[in-house]
C-alpha cells in the first residue's frame, strides 16, 4: 500500500512539475481605449467581435472594443444603470442576442439583433 501511494504522489508531483506557465499581458487598458477605469464584463459574439462595459466611463453604456471601438447599447431611460456584465446568446430561431447585467437596478437587459445586421433593438427587462 505505502508503495502505491508513494507512486502516486511522485506521479502527481511530476504533472504538476510540468505544466506550463503563461506571461498575461493586458488587453485593453482604461489609458489605452475608450473605456474607463471600471471596465469589465467582457464578452465575445458569435462574429468573434468583443464587448465590455462602462465604454467612455458611462455606466450604462457597453462597447465594442474589437474589431473597432463604437458604442454598441446605451441604456437611456434609468440614468442610475450600471451594467456590470454582457453575455451573446444565439436563440432558436438564428437570432442574435445580448443579455447585460444592471447591477444597480437588480435585472438583465435583453437587445436583440433580428435582421442579424449588427443593429440590435428592441430591448426587454428580466
Amino acid at each position: 500500500m505505502r508503495r502505491a501511494v508513494l507512486l502516486v504522489s511522485l506521479v502527481l508531483a511530476g504533472a504538476h512539475a510540468s505544466v506550463p506557465t503563461y506571461d498575461a499581458q493586458p488587453y485593453l487598458c482604461a489609458n489605452s481605449t475608450m473605456f474607463g477605469s471600471l471596465i469589465e464584463g467582457a464578452a465575445v459574439d458569435r462574429h468573434g467581435n468583443f464587448y465590455a462595459v462602462n465604454y467612455k466611463d458611462d455606466k450604462a453604456a457597453v462597447g465594442q472594443a474589437f474589431t473597432q471601438q463604437k458604442l454598441f447599447f446605451e441604456d437611456l431611460e434609468r440614468p442610475n444603470t450600471w451594467f456590470n456584465a454582457v453575455r451573446f446568446n444565439v436563440d432558436r430561431h438564428g437570432v442574435q442576442e445580448a443579455y447585460l447585467g444592471d447591477v444597480t437596478n437588480h435585472r438583465v437587459v435583453r437587445v436583440r439583433d433580428p435582421g442579424g445586421k449588427g443593429q440590435f433593438l428592441h430591448s426587454e427587462v428580466f
